[in-house]
């Protein structure tokens, strides 16, 4: 089973200026560190959680074709839903989740055949996603 957060967001280097206001130099750098996955934060500030670039390829490699269990969690660690995948394709859920822990309307997908509902981080229902026979065949997203 794998299990994987659900927003990922590229973070660049950028050129930036090195030294005094003397003697500066600019390093020309351009390059992609890693992707947020999630973020800590408390009363005064926060930090960002980075999978560090070398880890993108892997994931891009895999995550096309990819069969098995997929475990989607909340950064709290709270399973958000879990689905069977098949060559990449969602092909059963099994189950989703509040942040809270509490069961949430599903959808009926299973074998390839029916709906899966999708949730953001706050319990609201944003698309409901309909496949046949293993293909998209409707999406209906909510604002």
């Amino acid at each position: 089973m794998i299990r994987v957060l659900v927003v990922l967001v590229p973070v660049f280097e950028f050129p930036q200026r090195i030294g005094t206001a003397k003697e500066a130099i600019w390093v020309r750098v351009y390059q992609i560190v890693g992707l947020i996955h999630g973020t800590i934060s408390d009363k005064i500030g926060g930090f960002t959680a980075v999978v560090p670039s070398y880890f993108i390829k892997e994931i891009i490699e895999m995550a096309p074709g990819y069969s098995g269990t997929l475990s989607i969690d909340y950064e709290s660690g709270n399973v958000w839903s879990e689905r069977i995948y098949r060559n990449g394709v969602p092909w059963t859920v099994l189950s989703n989740f509040n942040e809270d822990g509490k069961p949430q309307e599903k959808g009926s997908l299973k074998d390839g055949n029916g709906t899966l509902y999708i949730y953001d981080e706050k319990g609201k229902l944003i698309e409901i996603i309909t496949f046949d026979d293993g293909k998209l065949k409707d999406v209906k997203v909510f604002k």
